[in-house]
């Protein structure tokens, strides 16, 4: 199967109706799943149809591996930290990528500088500039002051550093 074939076929298997039990074990499904396994190109291009259909914008994030993550949504978990199916998250507030660990008593996540599945590099993040201006400005426990600057809560101010 080509490329053109793959796209073609993209919205009759994912489209309104679906597929059918007995299509997905179809010779034209298997092709086409197949297809999307060996061409990057399809498949980050399938990722990105369905980052789409969530209702999110691929473009805004690193790649589309990261955008899968984010753009999940659980009607169980309106908050995606409290979702135990959520892999990744990010702090719009540092501009930092991470991945969480369920496993431990306590939950934790790790800080990540690069995608686990395409190895694109994510933005630095802007942590230490965040805590660093803060304290510069007065606060010594920014973290949970409720009094910090609003361009300090969201992610308007990171969008200027460089």
């Amino acid at each position: 199967m080509d490329c053109k074939e793959y796209k073609r076929l993209y919205s009759e298997i994912y489209g309104v109706r679906g597929i059918s039990q007995e299509e997905s074990v179809s010779d034209k499904f298997i092709d086409w799943s197949e297809h999307s396994h060996e061409c990057n190109s399809c498949s980050d291009w399938s990722t990105a149809n369905a980052i789409r259909e969530n209702g999110f914008n691929p473009d805004q994030y690193p790649c589309v591996h990261i955008g899968a993550h984010l753009a999940q949504t659980c009607d169980e978990h309106p908050d995606p930290h409290d979702c135990t199916r959520t892999l990744l998250g990010h702090s719009p507030k540092f501009d930092e990528y991470y991945i969480y660990d369920r496993n431990m008593e306590s939950p934790a996540s790790y800080t990540i500088n690069y995608c686990p599945w395409c190895g694109v590099k994510l933005p630095e993040s802007k942590k230490n500039r965040w805590f660093r201006e803060l304290e510069e400005l007065g606060f010594e426990d920014a973290l949970f002051d409720e009094n910090i600057p609003e361009e300090y809560k969201t992610d308007r101010l990171y969008k200027g550093f460089h």
